[in-house]
């Protein structure tokens, strides 16, 4: 392959970027028109608080899962491995 061809590929594959990111841009602000999902309505303190409240639960109890799950697993690794080498 000589220099000229590759820089021609080069270039080829940097013009076919520069178009696919236009029509992707396009695309999207076209979507976004016909939706229309915009909300402009700003929450309440308490909204908020009811929200923060929520979240942290469902993360409390997302990390109670994973603590369990990792305890089960090292519970049965320790026991297999007290019951192979006594």
């Amino acid at each position: 392959m000589s220099f000229g061809s590759a820089f021609g590929a080069i270039v080829s594959l940097k013009n076919n970027r520069r178009s696919k990111s236009g029509r992707t841009e396009n695309h999207l602000a076209g979507k976004e028109a016909v939706t229309g999902i915009k909300s402009h309505r700003t929450p309440s303190a308490k909204e908020l608080q009811e929200i923060r409240e929520r979240l942290q639960d469902q993360h409390k109890a997302r990390q109670r899962l994973i603590y369990g799950i990792s305890g089960l697993f090292l519970l049965l690794l320790l026991s297999f491995f007290f019951y192979f080498m006594f």
